[in-house]
Order: C-alpha cells, then sequence, then structure tokens
C-alpha cells in the first residue's frame, strides 16, 4: 500500500509536516503533531490502530468528531501498520502551531 503524505487529507488538519496545525473552525481542538516529536512518540503499533479502531487514545482521551477515526478504523491491520510505519519514519519535529 502507498501512503501519500496526505493520506485521507491528514496534512489538511495536522498541518503539511503533520507537527501539528491550529484549526480553522474557531473552538475546534488543535490537530496533534503525529510525528515521533509529538505523542505519538510514546504510542506502540497497537495503541495507535486501537485508538483509530475505538477513538481513544492510551490515555483515555476521547478523539474529536473532527478525526476521521470511525473511517480509518475500517482500514485492514495490514493498512492501519503501513500509516504507522509512515509516520514513524518521518522526521521527529516540535510541535507546531502552523
Amino acid at each position: 500500500m502507498n501512503i501519500s503524505p496526505n493520506a485521507h487529507g491528514c496534512k489538511t488538519c495536522h498541518g503539511d509536516t503533520l507537527s501539528g496545525k491550529q484549526p480553522a473552525e474557531p473552538g475546534a481542538p488543535l490537530a496533534p503533531n503525529l510525528t515521533p516529536g509529538g505523542e505519538l512518540a510514546v504510542w506502540t503499533e497497537a495503541d495507535f490502530i486501537n485508538t483509530l479502531r475505538t477513538g481513544v487514545t492510551p490515555s483515555g482521551h476521547e478523539m474529536s468528531d473532527s478525526m476521521p477515526w470511525k473511517g480509518l478504523g475500517k482500514m485492514t491491520d495490514d493498512e492501519l501498520k503501513t500509516v504507522w510505519m509512515f509516520l514513524q519514519a518521518q522526521p521527529a519535529l516540535e510541535t507546531t502551531t502552523e
């Protein structure tokens, strides 16, 4: 499976570098940093897959409705593992708010 940097529109919310972005809609939550320099640095592959399947992060935080986790959670294990590997291969960047 070929994963592009904007697969499923990730860059739209998480920024061109996937290191976080202020939402366009006032009051919407900040889209988190998806690089190894962000919260995902302490997640495992299983945490990532479980979060996209349940909408709940390892710390117990419920994902925003703006995150399309229900659709992404329908991806196969292999597809989600590929997305995880893609994100882990990105440079570890500090969280930005473009």
